[in-house]
């Protein structure tokens, strides 16, 4: 005689606080390292620029 399988409701599974914790951390550090990334480009980029366009004009009236 086999027995009756009672199904079970799953319940929502609530996870550890340390997971909880990763995953809230870990999206907000990479948005952080995204936005880091993205200044020191523009950054960087207008420094470069100023600077070729100090050489061009050096060069110019050097001559």
């Amino acid at each position: 005689m086999k027995k009756d399988k009672v199904k079970k409701q799953k319940q929502p599974r609530a996870g550890s606080i340390k997971a909880k914790i990763i995953g809230t951390i870990v999206p907000i550090v990479a948005i952080l390292i995204v936005v880091m990334i993205v200044l020191a480009y523009t950054i960087s980029s207008g420094i470069i620029q100023r600077n070729a366009a100090d050489v061009r004009e050096f060069i110019i009236f050097s001559r």
